[in-house]
């Protein structure tokens, strides 16, 4: 069973956009999701010794098949057959004795064995290897091609999206820095903060 949570992934940023992918993004990569791990987290509400609701993370490892785009000013490394592991929020939250995982609205969530292409991007700390994903990218992937109704990547391969991207010119205030996390990017490059 799913529990469907309504949960900002960034309140700043539309993560399903390909501009934004082309912004914020390192790496367009198709991967297979070979393991996962749970990360336990303190409770969200009530106390340690009573909590209302426990819930985890995930580490999910990734086997890189292919990098179909790479943002020109890209940091870390990313080459096919790098194994990977990124933290998602998108883990397990016990309720009422009973285990659920956790679905972001509007948001595919990887599931060890299957393939998928998305967008990803650094720096992420509390992820192992330094990558995190864009959420709004995940796209589920069979038989070579996107097979996601409604997406506009839809029946598409993954090489056309990354050639579509290509064409896209990313913000050259928003490209990686080594040593500065995305969250932090993104409130340097729009701004939110204030200087």
């Amino acid at each position: 069973m799913t529990q469907t949570v309504l949960a900002e992934v960034s309140e700043y940023v539309d993560t399903s956009s390909s501009q934004a992918w082309v912004d914020w993004g390192s790496y367009l990569a198709v991967v297979v999701v070979t393991g996962e791990t749970e990360v336990p987290v303190a409770p969200l509400t009530g106390t340690t010794e009573a909590p209302l609701e426990v819930s985890s993370n995930r580490d999910i490892t990734l086997t890189i098949e292919s990098v179909v785009w790479e943002h020109p000013g890209a940091v870390l490394s990313l080459v096919p057959q790098q194994e990977i592991r990124i933290r998602l929020y998108d883990g397990w939250v016990k309720q009422d004795g009973e285990t659920l995982a956790v679905r972001y609205e509007g948001q595919i969530r990887p599931e060890v064995g299957q393939t998928y292409l998305m967008v990803l991007a650094e720096g992420a700390k509390e992820s192992p290897d330094g990558f995190t994903n864009l959420p709004g990218s995940v796209q589920p992937i069979a038989e070579g091609k996107i097979q996601r109704a409604g997406s506009e990547w839809d029946q598409r391969t993954p090489e056309q999206v990354g050639a579509a991207l290509g064409e896209l010119t990313p913000n050259p205030k928003a490209a990686p820095v080594a040593g500065e996390e995305l969250q932090d990017r993104i409130l340097r490059v729009l701004d939110i903060l204030g200087d």
